[in-house]
């Protein structure tokens, strides 16, 4: 399947010599900081995907970008750019909605109907007081979590229903969640190779 990466200059160039480029969770653009949502990734992609081993994988966009509106942006990695097609076997990537990612990021419970989030969401507040905070309690972390197994999920709907659902107010938790959604399509890999490589395109972007 194909797929495209923007990533700066250098990347590249790893690539071309032969190395298979890996995320480097200790980056400095990281800052230090290890978000639990992709260390959670990492670990499901393991869990449910053989071409995956627990590493922070890649992402990866499904169609192509478009160069133009690029160059005109400010992108982590300097001036140098380079937009890398690529072709993947099925087994060295995943794909999925990317608004389950965006609910999972969020911390929030995944759900495939609107009734089955709504019953989910008054059992938990009826049973935990709003003002209580820190970790969930059992069984409702158990059952958030499960929720996020969801992503992989094969019959999973690109659009989501949020895009169409009436919206809580805006003080609720929920709010932002349902009015961003994505219905775009999202691509993991583990790795970034030249082998897989297809055609590179070299730009500048603003520095």
């Amino acid at each position: 399947m194909r797929f495209w990466t923007i990533q700066p200059l250098g990347v590249w160039r790893q690539m071309e010599s032969g190395v298979a480029v890996r995320v480097d969770p200790e980056h400095p653009k990281y800052g230090g900081k290890r978000p639990w949502q992709y260390d959670w990734l990492a670990e499901a992609l393991r869990r449910n995907r053989s071409g995956f081993d627990g590493g922070w994988p890649w992402w990866l966009s499904c169609k192509k970008p478009d160069v133009d509106r690029l160059v005109s942006s400010k992108l982590p990695g300097g001036r140098e750019q380079a937009m890398i097609e690529l072709e993947l076997p099925q087994d060295r990537y995943a794909t999925f909605p990317l608004w389950v990612w965006e609910t999972i990021y969020c911390g929030q419970f995944v759900a495939f109907a609107r009734e089955t989030f709504d019953e989910w969401y008054r059992e938990r507040r009826a049973a935990i007081p709003e003002s209580e905070g820190g970790p969930l309690p059992e069984p409702w972390r158990t059952q958030l979590e499960s929720s996020w197994e969801l992503l992989f999920d094969q019959g999973i709907e690109r659009r989501c229903w949020y895009r169409d659902a009436e919206l809580p107010d805006e003080g609720d938790e929920l709010h932002v969640l349902m009015r961003d959604a994505s219905d775009e399509m999202a691509a993991l890999t583990q790795e970034l190779r030249a082998s897989d490589t297809v055609e590179v395109t070299r730009f500048d972007a603003l520095g």
